[in-house]
């Protein structure tokens, strides 16, 4: 039995010794895998303090800030040939593990200004080194929402219009790209789908749409979607 594990060990070694290294293009996408399942933690505490619920909260967190250290401490000193360049690659994960680790125990308004800029944190720390994901078209699909949205407060009137319909097909424009540049398997789900085409008819209602009271509901409408599609796919 020992000669077999010796030959076992023997042949696993070599297999290993001959199997290619893995490329530039896989070592980020590694990468981008990991982040992208922290990040999914990540967006649920979001979802969970704003909606008040504290304990579903605390649970994502956790799991949140736990994926994140075994990221960084993985990464920090062993970057992807992608970000190798970025001299503040290292400084970036430790402090993001930071700004998490500064949220544990407190209050859900509290762990969320610690948590909010941690997005951005991302989103800058691809842009440095030219790297770019799903996750940031949907950034730029919220980015454009949050834009649409401040009409909430002040609907437009006659004069306002235009630039109002303006801001609705630009909107609508970052949701097709994000509906065109989902991955394969993503694209053809139903969930994703469901969502991303009722908010495409929505804004092509609220491009048409005149009167103010119409106008506020659709954009309330589109909130909703807004909002979910960054928690189960951003």
């Amino acid at each position: 039995m020992r000669g077999l594990r010796l030959v076992s060990a023997a042949l696993f070694l070599a297999t290993a010794l001959a199997a290619p290294p893995a490329t530039a293009d896989e070592a980020a996408d590694a990468f981008h895998a990991a982040v992208a399942g922290a990040y999914q933690h990540y967006r649920e505490a979001i979802h969970y303090y704003e909606t008040g619920n504290s304990d579903l909260g605390e649970l994502a967190f956790d799991q949140f800030l736990a994926g994140w250290k075994a990221l960084a401490a993985r990464y920090a000193g062993n970057p992807p040939p992608a970000y190798a360049k970025d001299a503040d690659f290292a400084e970036t994960l430790s402090a993001i593990e930071a700004k998490a680790a500064s949220a544990a125990g407190a209050a859900p308004a509290e762990a969320l200004l610690a948590l909010k800029p941690i997005r951005g944190d991302l989103a800058a720390l691809r842009k440095r080194s030219g790297q770019r994901v799903f996750s940031d078209c949907i950034d730029a699909m919220n980015e454009a929402m949050d834009r649409l949205w401040d009409y909430r407060q002040k609907p437009p009137d006659a004069r306002r219009l235009p630039a109002f319909q303006t801001a609705a097909r630009e909107t609508a424009a970052r949701y097709r790209d994000c509906l065109e540049q989902a991955p394969p398997a993503l694209r053809e789900t139903a969930e994703f789908r469901r969502m991303m085409e009722g908010a495409l008819a929505s804004l092509a209602r609220l491009e048409a749409a005149t009167e103010a009271e119409l106008i506020v509901s659709l954009l309330r409408e589109l909130r909703s979607f807004d909002k979910l599609i960054w928690l189960r796919f951003g």
